[in-house]
């Protein structure tokens, strides 16, 4: 069965391009290939190895896949790693609402979450550079925490805030209806037309048959007053029948009035929408605002981003703690 588990390897394995590539990486207990040597080791486990120790044989077998594709397919999985926007792995699983969106102001690279506990067993989520906290401090020499509450309900008061002003936007209304008016293909112009015709040829028939009850029948055959009753009747037949069929074809669509009734009451309980979403759902909605978070140990700041960029925000002084204990 393919999943993204047995896809990747599948996308990065030169052997399809017709390269046997050795010592990529070394299971070895005693000894490693280092700079074309056997070098002395001691059972440390699966450790890989740089490019340059690599045993590269060239053509070894036919290839499946050209060169040049192969290192296109490699340069848009390493962008795709630098960019990407969600989250996979273990951090599906946690409840850190900023995974892959917040970033270290000092080395650029991204802020993990980490939850302490109290000697009370208060528990206090956290972001960390996940740089420094890998022990690269030469990288990031910057011991820090940003408070996970903090700024993630800050995120979601600006998310708030900018949804409310939607409410009440006359400019978002107006392409509402022109959109109604679009997806509905001038199918109410149609139909209100096609009522209009029913209506007056209701009116002729009772015209008609005002006629019809003045006059003697002999006196209405001569003039023809049957034969226009019966064509007339033929049209209304003709005209209702293509009035049901609009209406299977193209069901009545709401009015942008209605629609606007009731994305208002959408807006009314959006403080009780976002508090019953799950994680996932509040993920869902801050990755369409935020583009990124930086935090700034510096000056105790973080910059928030958010699309368009216009609407960029600087917190100051919001309980950003330069960390001292725990890293």
């Amino acid at each position: 069965m393919f999943t993204p588990a047995t896809l990747h390897p599948l996308l990065e394995n030169p052997a399809y391009t017709g390269r046997c590539v050795y010592n990529r990486r070394t299971l070895s207990k005693w000894h490693r290939l280092e700079d074309g040597r056997s070098v002395e080791r001691h059972d440390e486990g699966v450790e890989k190895r740089p490019e340059s120790d690599w045993v590269v044989c060239e053509d070894a077998w036919p290839a499946l896949v050209d060169r040049d594709t192969f290192e296109i397919v490699q340069q848009n999985r390493k962008s795709s790693r630098e960019n990407r926007r969600h989250v996979t792995g273990p951090a599906i699983r946690s409840d850190y609402l900023l995974t892959g969106l917040i970033f270290c102001g000092v080395c650029g690279g991204r802020l993990t979450g980490q939850t302490t506990t109290s000697g009370k067993g208060i528990r206090t989520k956290y972001y960390v550079c996940s740089t420094h906290h890998n022990g690269h401090h030469d990288r990031c020499p910057k011991r820090y925490r940003v408070p996970g509450k903090v700024i993630e309900d800050h995120v979601i008061n600006l998310i708030k805030t900018d949804l409310l002003k939607l409410r009440d936007d006359d400019q978002l209304h107006q392409y509402v209806a022109d959109e109604v008016k679009r997806l509905s293909g001038g199918h109410d112009d149609a139909c209100e037309q096609l009522q209009r015709e029913l209506a007056g040829l209701d009116q002729k028939l009772a015209n008609l048959r005002e006629h019809l009850t003045a006059l003697d029948p002999t006196t209405a055959d001569d003039l023809g007053l049957y034969e226009q009753a019966k064509l007339i009747g033929e049209q209304r037949q003709v005209v209702e029948q293509e009035i049901e069929k609009r209406i299977k074809v193209c069901p009545e669509l709401p009015s942008a009035d209605v629609i606007r009734q009731r994305a208002s009451a959408v807006f009314d309980q959006l403080e009780q929408v976002i508090a019953s979403a799950t994680v996932e759902e509040k993920r869902e909605l801050i990755a369409h605002f935020v583009q990124k978070i930086e935090a700034d140990p510096d000056s105790s700041t973080i910059r928030i981003n958010l699309y368009p960029a216009v609407f960029s925000r600087v917190i100051a002084g919001a309980g950003f703690e330069p960390a001292t204990s725990g890293l």
